[in-house]
């Protein structure tokens, strides 16, 4: 880690700022960012019946996506501004307001999505908060996620609106997913030279379901 790094933002308070520009953040999100990988994960899912979007947004286009897809999906996120817009786009989805790094409600999930979501999180919550959401992966279930890629924190600013980032190396996260029982089918830089990495795997057979570890 750096010598200096900034205080994190609490996760709550993110969800209060993206609530502030949702509007604005949708008008400028790419109706295809993500799409495609998200076409990856999905090709690698043995059976197709349940999905979470761990950090949904307005739920364009990955949730929308998700469910054309054929999934009934669940859509969790901390911005009740972002959620409004996702109800709007996404009826037929279940959305809560929820904090991915508690959220369980019993089900399993055939496919988790969780694009740009844990790098909001606190740095000191990043390993625990991944294997708690590997741990609602069913059986030969697939997880696309997306990370900073080097281990690091930072704060920037977008709309007008002050957010922080955090995330561990790559190395770490290919730690996480192999502790958990899940073989690495894609990490891919996509915004180089900006770090941005996105990760697919899947559970392999016969691994147990993972368990939270340590922080």
């Amino acid at each position: 880690m750096p010598s200096s790094t900034p205080s994190p933002l609490d996760p709550e308070a993110a969800g209060r700022r993206y609530t502030r520009i949702a509007a604005r953040f949708l008008a400028a999100r790419s109706p295809t960012q993500g799409v495609d990988y998200l076409e990856q994960a999905i090709a690698r899912c043995a059976t197709r019946e349940r999905a979470l979007d761990a950090g949904c947004g307005a739920g364009r286009p990955l949730t929308r996506h998700l469910v054309e897809a054929g999934f009934a999906v669940t859509g969790i996120d901390l911005s009740a501004g972002m959620l409004e817009l996702a109800r709007q786009a996404v009826p037929e989805a279940q959305l809560r307001r929820a904090d991915l790094r508690q959220f369980d409600e019993g089900e399993r999930y055939d496919l988790l999505l969780a694009w740009d979501s844990l790098f909001h999180l606190p740095y000191g919550d990043q390993r625990r908060a991944t294997h708690h959401l590997l741990s609602l992966v069913t059986a030969r279930g697939v997880v696309l996620f997306t990370a900073g890629g080097v281990d690091d924190e930072r704060t920037g600013a977008m709309h007008g609106e002050s957010f922080y980032y955090s995330s561990l190396a790559r190395s770490a996260y290919l730690s996480i997913l192999d502790e958990d029982g899940f073989e690495l089918l894609l990490d891919d830089e996509d915004q180089a030279p900006l770090p941005h990495t996105v990760f697919i795997a899947r559970r392999r057979a016969g691994a147990p379901a993972a368990t939270a570890g340590p922080d």
